[in-house]
């Protein structure tokens, strides 16, 4: 995967709660959200310790957005980066197991 701009990640951890909200939407197993959203909790926390900023969704897309291009290192981005992955991942096996139970 190419490296993605701080402006594309900011946006993609903006999206999370949305994309959760819509991925327990139905016969979701009520074990699989909570597991889904305590692993997406915790990329945003491990992110936002990255870039200084309180571990929620908006402070740290806030802090993506105004850290300017030039004080990030590619291995800070690469990070912030895996997080959203992560994150994004737990979301879409949520996703996929309430696809299974239809």
């Amino acid at each position: 995967m190419s490296q993605s701009t701080p402006d594309d990640l900011a946006i993609s951890f903006r999206s999370l709660p949305r994309r959760l909200r819509e991925a327990s939407i139905g016969d979701v197993d009520p074990t699989d959200a909570t597991h889904a959203s305590r692993l997406v909790d915790e990329a945003v926390a491990a992110a936002a310790l990255i870039v200084g900023s309180s571990p929620t969704v908006e402070s740290l897309a806030l802090a993506i957005q105004q850290r300017p291009l030039t004080e990030w290192t590619d291995a800070q981005l690469a990070t912030v980066q895996g997080y959203a992955t992560a994150a994004g991942t737990a979301i879409r096996v949520l996703h996929d197991k309430a696809d299974g139970l239809h």
